[in-house]
């Protein structure tokens, strides 16, 4: 009678492995979609930098999402030298604002390009992400989507790369 309990128990020790090995098979956490570009703007454009590598009211035109942007915004303070940890924000027309947190970092020779920087500027890559924002465009454009910008800077302005465009 010993080995007939003991075949029980076997069997039931595996029965229960079985069925603990499916619990944790069905238990998985679902995938998460990565945020996504939902607006992008055709032209960048500010005054020349000051000292500290900074520029005021750089106007962005030509933007998509017209409910959410207004189809025009401006950036109060944007850095244009090297470095991380820059914030900004971004006041849409009459539609509310994005927060951004960015880093620039100086790009490296594309020669893919078609449409690089004019001659006697400098190429800088800005990438971050959305922090926050208000209205309208903070509905639609939500914390964590990406920022990202070519820009060409020189003592006459800050522009986008031609070609390229502004993208939240």
């Amino acid at each position: 009678m010993s080995s007939g309990l003991s075949m029980r128990v076997l069997a039931l020790a595996a029965g229960l492995a079985t069925a603990g090995s499916l619990t944790a098979v069905a238990v998985a956490t679902p995938a998460v979609a990565a945020p996504r570009v939902v607006v992008t703007c055709g032209s960048l454009s500010a005054p020349a930098p000051n000292v500290h590598h900074q520029t005021k009211k750089a106007v962005l035109n030509g933007c998509t999402s017209p409910k959410a942007t207004g189809g025009k915004g401006v950036i109060g303070v944007l850095n244009t030298a090297p470095g991380t940890g820059f914030t900004a924000t971004v006041t849409w027309n009459h539609t509310g604002t994005t927060n951004i947190s960015y880093s620039v970092m100086a790009a490296a020779p594309d020669e893919k390009e078609t449409n690089g920087c004019p001659s006697h500027t400098h190429e800088f890559n800005v990438s971050g992400s959305v922090t926050g924002g208000t209205g309208a465009a903070a509905k639609l454009i939500p914390n964590g989507s990406p920022v990202s910008a070519e820009i060409c800077v020189n003592s006459k302005g800050v522009t986008n790369e031609p070609g390229s465009k502004v993208k939240f």
